[in-house]
């Protein structure tokens, strides 16, 4: 299955043939048939992010620049692809949503709807980990797109904080879903996997058991913990003793790290992470029924009341009454003054 290729611009030849430092740099200004390279907003293991123009439906979009293994490789490219198409047909308010996929002689990449940079991981590096309502919210959509996605077929495989962007318009979206679909754990032994990646790993993965859609489910808890308390429940000195504590390690209390912790979010969180695939939850849509009930009896809960001050005389009675004084003194003063009768005769 090979990717459209459309006819590359004069200014494509030009970007791939000069002298550039980068092949980020070299992209800028790029024409992909109807998509215009912009500007870059990040890089990730499977590849770089740009902005971009859509010039035929004049709309911004963006722009994910495969990586040289996965483009290169004919049986990754093929799993690309199949899993492009997947994402693609993929319909969820909170899950981000795949627009094309296009390829040049040099490049390929896959076009989706353009969100704000910045992940709910940056947005605590700086602000510190979220109140629990909000947590939960977040949560709640996270986990109704990932139900969405495994009906479809779509494991996500690398669920953190870095992966919860917002749209725009402030909406959260779950992203960056694996490329090629998991078939089997990395095993402790792994070495290129990076340290926020296991701070996220499940244990069976760990294990080097295949991943299922307990393991997103697993992720999504320590997510949960993540945005609860600033920071993931293990993170050793290196990916080794990360990945040991995934298999052996109980999981922290929350409440030693961040307060104002409802205690029911914890009931949440400890089944969403067991070690024991079997004790999980054994999907997205049972862990969103349970932050459902949650979110559901916190709206419902009795608030507190806080009650109007006790209502004064208005000013014109006061005036009125005033007036009323003074009219009846002026008139006893008269009539004690002989000047007007009590009665009249």
């Amino acid at each position: 299955m090979d990717l459209p290729k459309p006819e590359p611009s004069s200014s494509t030849v030009a970007s791939i043939e000069g002298d550039s430092s980068s092949a980020e740099d070299a992209r800028v200004g790029m024409d992909l048939g109807r998509y215009q390279v912009l500007q870059p907003l990040g890089t990730g293991p499977s590849g770089a992010v740009y902005e971009g123009l859509d010039t035929v439906l004049a709309r911004s979009v963006a722009l994910k620049f495969l990586a040289p293994p996965l483009l290169h490789d004919p049986p990754s490219l093929r799993q690309v692809i199949e899993q492009t198409q997947r994402l693609a047909r993929l319909s969820h308010p909170h899950a981000i949503t795949v627009y094309d996929i296009v390829r040049t002689d040099s490049d390929g990449c896959v076009v989706m709807e353009l969100l704000n940079p910045e992940s709910v991981g940056q947005v605590m590096e700086y602000g510190g980990p979220y109140a629990w309502l909000e947590a939960t919210r977040i949560l709640h959509d996270c986990c109704g797109a990932l139900q969405a996605a495994h009906a479809a077929g779509i494991l996500h495989g690398c669920l953190r904080p870095s992966n919860i962007l917002y749209s725009l318009s402030g909406v959260v979206k779950l992203v960056d879903f694996a490329m090629m679909p998991a078939a089997q754990g990395d095993g402790l032994g792994s070495q290129a996997m990076s340290q926020q990646a296991a701070q996220y790993h499940s244990p069976e993965q760990v294990a080097g058991w295949p991943a299922d859609a307990r393991s997103d489910v697993y992720a999504l808890g320590l997510t949960y913990f993540a945005l609860l308390t600033g920071g993931p429940p293990f993170s050793g000195e290196s990916v080794a003793a990360t990945l040991h504590a995934q298999l052996h390690s109980p999981l922290p209390d929350p409440r030693e790290r961040a307060k104002d912790i409802d205690p029911r979010c914890l009931l949440v969180l400890r089944k969403a992470t067991e070690k024991e695939p079997s004790l999980r939850y054994q999907d997205a849509g049972e862990l969103l029924a349970d932050l459902q009930d949650l979110l559901r009896k916190e709206d419902a809960a009795p608030k507190l009341e806080v009650r109007p001050p006790a209502a004064y005389p208005s000013l014109s009675w006061f005036v009125g009454a005033t007036l009323f004084g003074l009219c009846a003194l002026l008139c006893q003063y008269l009539w004690l003054r002989g000047w007007v009768p009590l009665c009249p005769r």
